[in-house]
């Protein structure tokens, strides 16, 4: 069975109950939603505020070669991000890629050899019954005609959560927790997560890959704090 139809069956089979046995709302408005959305309105989805500004002087010091954010980690970003990771509307990563097509449509030009998700540790990825980074890849892949390759990077020890660690803490946190099971022959590739904060764990990542051989890693993600929120 094809990683592709993995994410249909894995799509359907875990659309929550909740929206099967009551009318659909908007999650954040609470507005009902038209035949045409899932999860939140047309209206609030459009008040999502575009990621515009500066990185975090954590990000511009960090090894890969270009990033694209989607969003401000703001309140209805947080929100949606829960929801995916936790709640299994993988529904979300269709509207994520669309915007990413809107946002950064000469991404389909970049001539990307693969698409790499950042790994879970096999147990938390089995608890969850997804991985949310390969989730939004597979969106990507439907959007930008890229593969994705999960097997090039793996995850060899489980992490403890990064939420209330400083960018030292977080970086001796994922230090050797990935690695690449053999040489890598795509020379360019975008890796994706779903939010990047200080970058230490994309960091890793990237170390990795280019150990193995990658020349050129562009990094994908919904969402980044604004550099105030990181103080």
């Amino acid at each position: 069975m094809t990683a592709s139809i993995i994410y249909l069956l894995k799509e359907y089979i875990f659309t929550p109950l909740t929206d099967v046995l009551y009318p659909p709302l908007c999650h954040h408005c609470d507005q009902l939603l038209t035949e045409d959305r899932q999860i939140i309105c047309q209206t609030c989805w459009e008040r999502i505020p575009p990621f515009e500004g500066d990185l975090d002087q954590s990000l511009i010091e960090r090894s890969f070669d270009t990033i694209y954010i989607l969003f401000k980690y703001e309140e209805i970003v947080q929100m949606l991000i829960h929801l995916l990771k936790y709640n299994r509307y993988l529904s979300l990563t269709h509207y994520f890629a669309e915007e990413s097509l809107l946002r950064f449509p000469h991404l389909k030009n970049n001539k990307y050899d693969a698409i790499i998700p950042v790994p879970l540790y096999k147990t938390r990825e089995r608890e969850r019954g997804y991985n949310q980074s390969e989730q939004i890849s597979f969106a990507l892949k439907a959007k930008f005609q890229i593969p994705v390759k999960s097997e090039l990077l793996l995850r060899k020890r489980n992490t403890t959560s990064q939420t209330t660690m400083t960018k030292k803490e977080r970086d001796l946190n994922v230090r050797n927790a990935f690695y690449c099971p053999n040489r890598i022959s795509e020379n360019v590739v975008l890796l994706v997560d779903d939010v990047i904060t200080t970058g230490s764990t994309v960091e890793a990542c990237v170390t990795c890959l280019k150990n193995a051989g990658v020349e050129r890693v562009d990094v994908f993600t919904i969402a980044h704090p604004p550099p105030e929120r990181l103080k």
